[in-house]
């Protein structure tokens, strides 16, 4: 073969076949888009709160914390969420009832958001471009089921000292 023949036919497999190879390239699942994140936590937060067994209504210092921080998450990373989870599960040892700080709805969405994670990592880039990305809704809802808690754990504790500057 000769050597123009050969990038003649590179050129043509790359014109008319990338879609075939373009999953060689797949550059992976991003991380969620935290500008829809933060449009879900707004949503959340201004109606009543989906946790286990029905809805409660937001602690009263909920919106405002949120809305002081323009509606960004507060538990950024999954050591942080699975921390605070365990610190809500433990809360019956305090005293406080798991259904009071929501521990069983904080556990299902750190279950559900692992398998969301899983599952919009399975997808090709062609099909992430498409489909919509449940990952958000999810981190919202998550976030703000364990920062109620976290309001609803410490009101529970009225005489110990608790900022929240630290979030």
């Amino acid at each position: 073969m000769i050597p123009s023949a050969s990038i003649h036919i590179t050129l043509l497999l790359v014109l008319t076949g990338w879609s075939y190879f373009s999953s060689w390239f797949d550059e992976g699942a991003k991380p969620a888009d935290l500008g829809l994140v933060q449009s879900q936590i707004e949503q959340i937060v201004d109606g009543p709160l989906r946790v286990a067994g029905g809805t409660v209504t937001g602690h009263i210092e909920l919106a405002a914390l949120y809305s002081d921080r323009g509606h960004a998450l507060l538990w950024t990373t999954l050591p942080a969420r699975e921390t605070l989870e365990h610190v809500l599960r433990a809360a019956p040892g305090d005293g406080i009832r798991a259904s009071e700080v929501h521990h069983a709805t904080a556990a299902a969405l750190l279950r559900q958001i692992e398998g969301a994670e899983t599952e919009w990592a399975a997808h090709p880039d062609a099909a992430r471009d498409t489909l919509a990305d449940p990952r958000p809704a999810l981190l919202a809802q998550l976030d703000v089921v364990l920062t109620d808690g976290l309001l609803r754990f410490r009101q529970s504790f009225p005489t110990i000292p608790f900022q929240l500057d630290w979030v």
